[in-house]
């Protein structure tokens, strides 16, 4: 009887062990990725570990839900969010459905540490519809991109859109999938 109850607290042992072992090497896989590739899906107006929300509240419209679609509107230039993340990564794509009532170009910044108001705008490029929102795409290299301490600062611009009561233009912003990629930790 106690062989088995020996075998038993062994087997255990080992199972705890593992599990242990599993969940620290997901731990550390989620904050510094084993194979160079972090995704973070978001959705706007909806708190989140990863990415902050648009900031300053004043330049931002009601949110709502269309045909059960969360979102929340733009209504002046520009708006910003940090990605916050433990390493430098190479490479960051943003892919974001949205609707623009504007006729003026819809992009994404990025800021350098040191020059606070250095934003570069890279325009989102058209990658089709989806449930009658469009999506766009936008890729910026971050290798010779300063961050600031633990995250980078991003921004979101329609490049003259300013606020006037008499007037509803706005950007429409529902979610986004974001990719940072570096180089793997293992090469196979």
């Amino acid at each position: 009887m106690s062989y088995f109850f020996f075998r038993v607290r062994l087997f255990v042992r080992i199972c705890l062990f593992f599990g242990i072992l599993i969940f620290f090497v997901w731990i550390f896989n989620e904050n510094i990725p084993i194979a160079g590739i972090k995704k973070i899906t978001y959705t706007f107006g909806t708190p989140h570990g990863m990415v902050s929300q648009l900031r300053p509240m004043a330049r931002l419209g009601e949110q709502g839900r269309e045909n059960g679609i969360s979102y929340q509107s733009i209504k002046e230039d520009p708006v910003f969010f940090d990605i916050r993340t433990p390493i430098s990564y190479d490479m960051l794509s943003v892919e974001i459905a949205y609707k623009n009532t504007t006729n003026k170009q819809f992009g994404l910044g990025i800021r350098q540490f040191l020059v606070q108001t250095d934003f570069f705008i890279t325009p989102f490029e058209p990658a089709g519809m989806r449930d009658g929102w469009s999506i766009g795409k936008a890729e910026i290299s971050l290798k010779d991109i300063r961050r600031m301490p633990g995250k980078y600062s991003l921004s979101l611009s329609v490049k003259g859109l300013k606020y006037y009561p008499d007037r509803i233009e706005s950007v429409r912003v529902s979610h986004m999938q974001i990719t940072l990629t570096r180089k793997p930790l293992i090469s196979l």
